[in-house]
């Protein structure tokens, strides 16, 4: 197995594991925080 045959199964894997990060809603809480946190910021 080349590296070119390596490289989507470990996108996919690193998609995967993000996904699951954006969908707990502990991290995504937090995440929408701290983005209209920074909004006001530059706003103000």
């Amino acid at each position: 197995m080349g590296w070119h045959v390596k490289t989507p199964l470990i996108i996919e894997f690193i998609s995967g594991v993000v996904l699951k990060w954006l969908l707990n809603r502990e991290v995504r809480q937090w995440l929408l925080q701290n983005l209209f946190i920074g909004i006001d910021r530059s706003i103000n």
